[in-house]
């Protein structure tokens, strides 16, 4: 009887065909350099919008909390700031998936922040 080896060097020969033929690899190849990428620009202006979206509504955050700020100055209570910064917090975290989910972008953290606030 012969002794069987034990090692784990690679055999010289595969045992059987490769799963996939050269012609398949080539059809999923990258399209050419010069080919138009209709896709590539779609996607940047949608991330283009997306990005002027979230700068409009954290600017509106920032505005509506400088009202709730002055309001609080001029004599008003801390659970009225409390309650007009946790309800901009909420309308700016919206506004941010719903511009994402129009634009096909990643909706990022705003979903748990939305429930960190107790509005999702």
């Amino acid at each position: 009887m012969a002794k069987k080896s034990h090692s784990r060097e690679p055999d010289d020969e595969p045992d059987a065909d490769p799963a996939v033929e050269n012609d398949e690899l080539e059809q999923d190849a990258e399209p050419a350099a010069d080919a138009p990428e209709v896709i590539a620009q779609a996607s940047q202006a949608q991330s283009t919008a997306h990005v002027q979206a979230v700068t409009i509504a954290k600017g509106t955050l920032q505005g509506t909390i400088a009202g709730a700020v002055a309001a609080k100055n001029a004599g008003g209570t801390a659970a009225a700031l409390t309650s007009a910064v946790k309800a901009a917090d909420i309308a700016y975290y919206q506004s941010v998936i719903a511009s994402a989910q129009a634009n096909n972008m990643p909706i990022g953290g705003a979903i748990d922040a939305l429930k960190q606030l107790g509005a999702f």
